[in-house]
């Protein structure tokens, strides 16, 4: 594959949109356009320039690790833009750097959701246990304060009220069983990854804080030991090596998009 830059020579948007165009840009043409065909209000055109800007970095993305998944001889390569756009996406969620997150999953299960480590299934490597009880807990608690958008309660508070006698839990279109989300496609699991990470982030009190990957991946790997500066050392030393396998032209590209500033 080559490593050619990314053509991002379609990014138009209103020029009351502030960008910032660093004079070292060497992937943005000269005539970078200033203007917008955009005619909507002001916070559509941010959400448009936003989308497209994902598009991008997902489109780099695919690349870089399609590269080293094939590199290895890896049978499941077929990377698709959906899965990375939800990625993105849930990367901006948490504050965490899309690179970093993805970086985490391609360690784990090289993006496999099928990939099998004794008892741990998936792209994030999750065991029964915790898919049974935090992703489940997760689910609920999100739906029950979807149902119950005045009553501002913690995930805490939510297990405690369903464990009452006589509480009837919400209905929840995405509960599902474990052998069930075992035979899910790569696009459809990541949600139930996200709903295992959001239940840690709000059972540690991290609800809103901007995370880096190694305190994602201390989430996902060992919850328990998330405050343990030795967990969060060991996981920045793996997240670096996994790093260091993405291809540096493409670091390089992400790194020069990211610092087109769209929404300031």
């Amino acid at each position: 594959m080559s490593n050619e830059s990314i053509d991002i020579s379609d990014l138009n948007w209103r020029n009351i949109i502030n960008f910032k165009l660093p004079d070292d840009l060497s992937i943005i043409p000269k005539d970078f356009p200033k203007k917008s065909v955009f005619q909507d209000n002001l916070q559509k055109q941010k959400e448009e320039a936003l989308r497209i800007k994902d598009e991008k970095i997902a489109e780099i993305l695919i690349r870089g690790w399609s590269s080293v998944l094939k590199a290895e001889n890896y049978p499941k390569s077929d990377l698709s833009k959906d899965f990375f756009m939800m990625l993105i996406r849930f990367s901006r969620e948490i504050g965490t750097d899309p690179l970093e997150f993805s970086a985490i999953i391609m360690k784990e299960s090289r993006f496999d959701p099928n990939k099998s480590g004794g008892i741990y299934f998936g792209l994030i490597q999750m065991d029964k246990t915790s898919f049974n009880n935090d992703v489940k807990s997760m689910i609920e608690y999100e739906q029950y304060c979807k149902d119950n958008p005045n009553k501002n309660i913690s995930i805490d508070d939510y297990e405690i009220l369903s464990s009452k006698k006589g509480f009837k839990k919400p209905f929840c279109s995405d509960m599902i069983s474990f052998e069930q989300y075992k035979k899910l496609s790569r696009e459809k699991q990541i949600k139930y990854s996200e709903y295992y990470i959001k239940f840690w982030i709000n059972k540690k009190g991290l609800k809103g804080q901007k995370l880096s990957g190694k305190e994602v991946w201390a989430l996902i790997h060992s919850p328990a030991k998330f405050d343990s500066k030795t967990e969060l050392r060991q996981r920045e030393i793996k997240l670096n090596k996994i790093m260091n396998i993405f291809p540096s032209d493409f670091s390089e590209q992400l790194k020069n998009l990211n610092q087109i500033d769209l929404l300031s």
